[in-house]
């Protein structure tokens, strides 16, 4: 869970560079709960979801301008399916401080970071991928 594999790769080396950057924050988050000391964990959970929240908001942000900047066909749905993962993060980081960060909850939040992560790449990032054909005509 939470590790980065080549195929992830699209070939456009910032986004690649974020990419594997969301699965160590990812699986720093696995490292933290190793961890016994439940008040620590809670702190360092809080700070590393509030770190990918805005990680993963910077990405975004720079991938959709990436995809504006190739004129990809797909960018208003692509920018959707981001959208609706903000929501999702937001929702999630409301649980968790609302649970006290319980482990359950949070091993649920990795499982789905990690599953909407991996299939995102591999399903909607890499039909932006350099020579895909998705660009628009120009």
């Amino acid at each position: 869970m939470c590790e980065w594999d080549e195929r992830y790769r699209i070939g456009e080396p910032v986004i690649d560079e974020q990419h594997h950057g969301l699965f160590q924050i990812c699986w720093r988050i696995i490292e933290i709960f190793q961890n016994k000391d439940q008040e620590r964990n809670q702190r360092a959970v809080t700070e590393a979801v509030k770190y990918l929240k805005n990680y993963t908001m910077e990405h975004f942000a720079q991938e959709e301008a990436y995809q504006q900047a190739i004129g990809y066909e797909g960018f208003p749905e692509h920018k959707q399916k981001h959208e609706s993962f903000k929501q999702t993060i937001l929702e999630w980081e409301k649980r968790l401080e609302e649970s006290g960060y319980a482990r359950e909850d949070v091993v649920q939040f990795v499982e789905l970071l990690n599953e909407w992560l991996a299939g995102h790449i591999i399903h909607a990032d890499q039909a932006i991928r350099p020579g895909s054909g998705s660009r628009a005509p120009k």
